[in-house]
């Protein structure tokens, strides 16, 4: 039994799924790339892709596979599933699946959650009474207004129609000066945006899978939080588990659970992201996938070791078949809270000094590191999840204990604030000297290495 995945040292999960997919069936990858740069150039760093037993083949594909590559993964290969490991693989993974004919990919259905307004448009019509705020596309600064003033949008959000990672989303309000949303065009070099209608109250994520029946799980609700730039753009500062025994939870839950069986999703895992006021809740946007930031690890944490959120994802992605008990455990969720926290940075920047790693490190509540801050590291303004110079994990008790640590960290993490010490302008230069001597070495490796059996293009 083989499989599919696009460029495996890309993101986070490539590597996680593979070896999920060998200790559940024995199968193994085909690994492809779209480019020279993408191929693994350690067997160190990345293992997995040089061990025969978790990987049947490496191809050089391109952007987009050629017919001449797809004649002959049919004829060289068995292939039994293609693992959209992130946002950015889910539309060529459905290519993919499409052209060699599996059951898994249901092509319209999955196009709709990377067209984050032609999902809205279809949950509307296949449940009316499901809460859906008002959406649509528009093409310019001058439609913007237009739209606004039709509808008496009081407030209302601009982002791309298949954005991920909160890139280029602004709010604004009726009241703002023309010249803002402008800018907000030219900065983002916009195109084209979608324009909703903003809801107020508190953001929530909720994540979960469905299998081929169209049974819905939910792993795991999170409250997130935000604030706004000059520019009208959002940052997030933090994100906490919701306890399960929250009756919030129930009421985020019961939603979701409404909207992914109106979408017509199954066989996949789902993120979705919502706020709730005093109306209820109402869909920000949803995608057909993982969640991001390393957060399926700690989705595993909440639950115990019985749970593995990319083993469950990874099992419907190959078999229709049923999973079996799913090793969810709500007691283990409602003994922590786990919360993430995310630095700012206000500026274009490189950290040559740093206090406080250690600090927050020897803290009983620190879990693990998502991005750790390091010297050297270039900052620039924080305006997307990309873009946070630091983002860590803690384990509390409660919410209480959760915001008094958040202040905790942000208090201990510094950087920049003093002149260096010499021996930290020599560590710093080292390290400047080291990441040099890493790039040139990867250059080489790059320009040298022939790990892929067969090149496409």
């Amino acid at each position: 039994m083989e499989y599919i995945i696009e460029n495996p040292t890309s993101g986070q999960y490539a590597l996680e799924f593979i070896r999920c997919l060998h200790r559940r069936f024995g199968a193994r990858a085909v690994c492809c790339y779209t480019s020279k740069e993408q191929q693994s150039t350690s067997a160190k760093k990345t293992p997995e892709l040089f061990d025969s037993k978790l990987v049947a083949a490496h191809y050089l594909v391109g952007p987009s596979p050629t017919p001449e590559f797809i004649r002959h993964l049919k004829q060289k290969h068995s292939i039994a599933g293609v693992i959209p490991h992130g946002e950015l693989f889910v539309e060529s993974s459905i290519k993919i699946a499409e052209t060699l004919g599996l059951d898994w990919v249901q092509p319209e259905i999955m196009r709709r959650f990377r067209n984050k307004a032609s999902l809205k448009a279809h949950l509307r019509q296949a449940d009316p009474g499901l809460r859906i705020n008002h959406t649509q596309l528009v093409h310019s600064p001058e439609e913007v207004w237009a739209a606004v003033r039709q509808h008496k949008l009081s407030r209302f959000v601009l982002k791309p129609n298949d954005g991920v990672a909160n890139m280029n989303v602004g709010i604004f309000s009726a009241d703002d000066p023309e010249s803002l949303i402008s800018e907000y065009w030219t900065r983002t070099n916009a195109q084209m945006r979608l324009l909703e209608e903003f809801i107020s109250g508190r953001e929530f994520h909720c994540n979960g899978q469905v299998d081929a029946e169209g049974n819905i799980l939910i792993t795991d609700i999170g409250e997130t939080h935000y604030t706004e730039t000059e520019q009208r753009e959002i940052v997030c500062l933090s994100t906490n588990q919701v306890p399960y025994r929250d009756p919030l939870f129930a009421v985020i839950a019961d939603y979701i659970t409404r909207l992914i069986r109106a979408s017509g999703l199954r066989r996949s895992p789902f993120h979705a992201e919502l706020r709730v006021d005093e109306n209820g809740p109402s869909l920000l946007e949803c995608a057909a996938r993982l969640i991001g930031a390393d957060w399926p690890r700690f989705i595993n944490l909440m639950h115990g070791p019985s749970f593995h959120m990319t083993d469950l994802a990874a099992h419907y992605y190959m078999t229709a078949a049923p999973y079996g008990p799913s090793g969810i455990n709500w007691e283990n969720y409602d003994s922590q809270l786990l919360m993430k926290v995310r630095g700012v940075s206000t500026g274009v920047d490189k950290i040559r000094q740093i206090e406080g790693v250690a600090e927050v490190e020897s803290l009983p509540e620190f879990l693990d590191w998502t991005e750790r801050p390091t010297i050297g590291q270039r900052l620039t303004a924080t305006n997307s999840l990309l873009s946070s110079p630091y983002a860590v994990v803690l384990r509390c008790r409660n919410e209480e204990e959760a915001y008094a640590m958040e202040k905790k960290v942000r208090g201990l993490l510094r950087w920049n604030t003093r002149p260096l010490s010499f021996s930290e302008s020599i560590a710093s230069g080292y390290q400047r000297a080291k990441n040099y001597v890493e790039w040139r070495c990867k250059r080489r490796r790059v320009q040298s290495t022939r790990i892929f059996d067969q090149v496409f293009i």
